[in-house]
């Protein structure tokens, strides 16, 4: 199995940030990989957003910080900036 580079600080800053600021824009559901799907975008992303904050430096978690990363780039090529 590939093990995938660590996130840094400022990648895991920089998708809180991007999230923070479209908090209000984001649509109610968004399939975001084949076959994962977020019923309930907004309440899911809350929770990955306080999950990323209290555990930006624990490299367990950054298999769901990488879900927020994922999310956004669903997001963006959907069109939302």
């Amino acid at each position: 199995m590939k093990q995938l580079p660590q996130l840094t600080q400022e990648e895991i800053q920089d998708v809180i940030a991007w999230f923070k600021a479209r908090r209000d824009r984001l649509p109610k559901e968004l399939e975001f990989m084949p076959s994962v799907r977020a019923a309930d975008l907004p309440d899911v992303v809350e929770k990955y957003v306080e999950m990323a904050e209290k555990m930006a430096d624990n490299p367990t978690y950054h298999g769901q910080i990488r879900h927020l990363l994922r999310m956004r780039e669903a997001l963006q090529a959907q069109g939302m900036d």
